[in-house]
């Protein structure tokens, strides 16, 4: 799922919008506070959006924008200050869910990164701390039902982006959403 992670690096709370011209049927662009140090949710948008940080205790309501994309990935913002431009990256690896309407655990080796542990496969991209895993290159991701143990399996590499995997049962293949790269255009007559 694509998106906004945004985490406060100040020592005190700032408010922050969102604008949200690409997700408009889920989420919301009202102002919200965050509290020093802590991160937000993911942030649904899928694509060219404005973040405003403003600080709460400023007469004059200093404030602090960027236009940024997240086009077809998670970007995780870490605001600094005012007087700072904003960090942000776009962390690779996999975004799995699990839409087969059974329980299901996953395995992602560890090739380039992270933990190899087998892990509940969650049914939706709404908590990045539980669909995303870390990596950068080529891995297997394999699928096991907790019960029966079938297993099955997929070796597949991010190239550099976040690529959501949608896991739609064992007799089934999996969805593989990548994020696009290039801009199709078409001629008008």
């Amino acid at each position: 799922m694509s998106g906004f992670k945004i985490t406060n690096r100040l020592q005190q709370n700032v408010q922050v919008f969102v604008s949200n011209y690409t997700n408009q049927t889920q989420g919301s662009d009202a102002w919200f506070t965050l509290e020093a140090g802590a991160s937000s949710a993911l942030v649904p948008r899928s694509g060219y959006e404005v973040i405003v940080f403003q600080d709460p205790q400023s007469d004059s309501a200093l404030r602090r924008g960027w236009y940024l994309d997240c086009n077809g990935r998670t970007v995780d913002v870490n605001f600094r200050g005012f007087d700072k431009e904003v960090e942000f990256n776009h962390p690779t690896g996999f975004n799995i869910c699990n839409a087969s309407g059974a329980p299901i655990q996953v395995f992602v080796s560890a090739y380039t990164n992270g933990n190899d542990s087998v892990f509940d496969c969650p049914v939706d991209f709404s908590d990045y701390s539980k669909c995303h895993w870390n990596r950068n290159g080529w891995e297997l991701l394999a699928f096991i039902d907790p019960v029966t143990k079938l297993q099955r399996g997929w070796y597949l590499a991010t190239q550099g982006e976040t690529v959501d995997v949608i896991f739609n049962g064992f007799d089934r293949e999996i969805t593989i959403i990548r994020p696009s790269k290039s801009l199709s255009s078409s001629n008008i007559n």
